[in-house]
């Protein structure tokens, strides 16, 4: 294991902890879910293929502390769902998007909301830049449809 995160151990709290599976509904945000910290970890564990300790060791930190989305892993009656896998930083920074133009707008206006939007984007992010084209294979977000 990376001994990176290491001094890490023995800094967390049981708090990060709590907020972290709170956060991402391993502790249930309704009073009827799950509220215990040790089973929500043991479920945090689970779904990320650690070893199942219910403690917060240096595998589970090592997870936690990954870059990822905000979306909850457990939806609100505490089944698993997975839209986010971690996986480390996406290395690509040059990103190409295709659009398909909806018929109540003209197509320049479309385009130029979209522009607008990813330039607010790569204004908080500047490393990346995003890009039209026209051709719909070479599109990096084959599953995202951006429609008006």
């Amino acid at each position: 294991m990376d001994m990176r995160f290491l001094g890490s151990l023995m800094s967390l709290s049981t708090s990060f902890l709590q907020d972290y599976l709170r956060q991402y509904h391993y502790i249930s945000p309704a009073r009827s879910g799950n509220q215990n910290t040790t089973v929500a970890n043991e479920n945090f564990q689970k779904f990320f293929g650690l070893p199942v300790t219910g403690e917060l060791d240096e595998d589970t930190i090592y997870e936690m502390k990954k870059p990822r989305c905000g979306v909850p892993d457990v939806d609100i009656t505490g089944g698993r769902q997975k839209r986010y896998a971690t996986s480390g930083k996406w290395r690509k920074t040059n990103l190409k998007y295709y659009m398909t133009y909806g018929d109540d707008m003209s197509h320049d206006h479309q385009a130029r909301i979209m522009a607008r939007a990813f330039k607010y984007w790569s204004d908080v992010a500047p490393r990346l830049q995003f890009a039209k084209t026209d051709d719909l294979s070479k599109g990096d977000f084959s599953k995202v449809r951006m429609m008006f």
